[in-house]
């Protein structure tokens, strides 16, 4: 905290720094931006206070901890103090087999292997596509921070390109997640009719934005036995643009935001439609919330 502080130069800037309360519980709904666990803290007397709406943390210049709104008129936080990581490395997915070099499975051991960098997944599969991975056997889960990116795929042009196929998996989640500040994007997941598509387990801070769950394009639902299965805090799945926005159809169960989770933004997602929202592809279930705290759907 002092070292912290004194990257300020012991001015009265009053600075954001990463900690949040994504459930309006305070105290002990504060979390990391990362998702690592708060084992420290140095708040300021009678702080925090003011649950439900101040939700955002930020270091005085006597380096204790205040709670604020994001814009506060009267004592506004003019900056922030940032953490940069090391830099990650690209990884190339450019065949549909199950396994081995260039294999979307080799890509996530090898990204796990990496350490704590973010790596990119990304993908150069020849041909127009759509590209269809089918599995053999469960993928690794995911155990570091990583941006998964089907949009990568020469080719896309707003709808994905690459599909991931679990109809010969087994019993397993498609793309399991135990890291914090996880991207999937741009990808169709299909055909794991006992898991779910994705399952965010741990980590917190997960982003799911612009896939295809649960639905192959133009043609037939393929539908998963849940489309994403919501643990940990702070991830968002959707967004407030159209690129943004997941289409989750023809499952068993779209959504289930479990009760272990927490803070959980649910937005501008088309569920139980066709890409365009045009016609109806049903969920046997839309979004099932099982005593989820702090989550907003819309």
């Amino acid at each position: 905290n002092a070292f912290v502080n004194n990257l300020r130069n012991g001015g009265p800037m009053r600075a954001w720094m990463g900690l949040y309360d994504p459930t309006g519980s305070e105290p002990g709904g504060m979390v990391w931006v990362t998702g690592e666990p708060v084992g420290y803290t140095n708040w300021a007397a009678g702080e925090p206070n003011n649950p439900g709406f101040e939700f955002w943390v930020e270091m005085f210049g006597d380096a204790t901890w205040n709670n604020n709104v994001e814009l506060d008129g009267t004592f506004p936080t003019l900056g922030y103090i940032v953490e940069y990581g090391p830099a990650g490395t690209a990884l190339v997915v450019n065949t549909v087999g199950d396994a081995g070099p260039g294999s979307l499975r080799q890509a996530l051991l090898d990204a796990n292997a990496n350490g704590a960098s973010r790596d990119t997944i990304a993908f150069d599969i020849a041909g127009t596509g759509p590209h269809v991975i089918s599995l053999n056997a469960p993928l690794p889960a995911v155990t570091q921070p990583i941006s998964i990116d089907g949009t990568t795929q020469p080719g896309y042009a707003g709808a994905p390109l690459v599909f991931v196929d679990g109809a010969d998996a087994g019993e397993t989640p498609g793309l399991r997640i135990e890291a914090p500040n996880a991207e999937i994007r741009g990808l169709g997941l299909i055909g794991f009719g006992a898991g779910p598509a994705i399952q965010l387990w741990s980590g917190g801070s997960a982003v799911v934005r612009g896939n295809y769950i649960g639905l192959t394009g133009a043609g037939p639902a393929s539908g998963n036995q849940v489309g994403i299965d919501v643990h940990g805090a702070g991830h968002r799945i959707g967004g407030s643009s159209a690129a943004d926005r997941n289409v989750i159809s023809g499952n068993n169960l779209a959504i289930f935001i479990q009760s272990d989770s927490s803070g959980a933004t649910i937005i501008g997602n088309y569920i139980g439609t066709n890409p365009a929202g045009t016609a109806a592809v049903p969920n046997v279930t839309g979004i099932l919330a099982d005593d989820a705290s702090g989550s907003s759907i819309g």
